[in-house]
């Protein structure tokens, strides 16, 4: 029997780690870029977009414990 609750939480956490590997390999790409004499590849806004792409700003976390 599947336990709705269990499925959110996982549901929830998986975006969180997709979202901290995305974020970890950007950061790994400006570094690289940076030693190369490179600008970033990857700015502020982008950054940010990956919070809102998974949902992740402090409102959409409170929205989202209230469905457990």
């Amino acid at each position: 029997m599947e336990n709705p609750d269990l499925k959110e939480h996982a549901l929830q956490f998986n975006m969180a780690v997709s979202a901290l590997i995305e974020l970890e390999a950007m950061r790994a790409a400006n570094i690289e870029r940076d030693r190369n004499g490179l600008s970033p590849a990857y700015g502020e806004s982008q950054i940010r977009e990956i919070f809102d792409e998974y949902g992740l700003g402090y409102n959409n976390c409170i929205a989202k414990s209230r469905n457990f």
